[in-house]
């Protein structure tokens, strides 16, 4: 697909199930910019967006930050299974 596409980086390619490449590049930019948000990425089929933290506290802070930037997303911080980190879901 990067080559059919002339994507230099496979990176470049954004598949999602509903919305727009854009919706998705916000969210995740938006997930990007929150302090200790240490990886953003969007689920297998594009319909999440979720950002991992090391702690709760930042995750929590993230969520507050991003729901009172953007009402309209649907934002909820909740423990990674198995793991001690902590994810922010938009």
């Amino acid at each position: 697909m990067q080559r059919l596409l002339g994507a230099e980086y496979d990176s470049e390619i954004v598949f999602t199930s509903c919305g727009t490449e854009a919706d998705s590049t916000a969210i995740l930019s938006a997930l990007k910019a929150q302090p200790g948000c240490a990886l953003a990425r969007m689920s297998g089929s594009g319909a999440t967006c979720f950002g991992l933290f090391a702690t709760e506290a930042p995750a929590l802070a993230a969520m507050s930050a991003l729901r009172a930037a953007r009402p309209n997303w649907w934002v909820a911080a909740a423990p990674a299974m198995g793991q001690a980190a902590t994810a922010a879901v938009a």
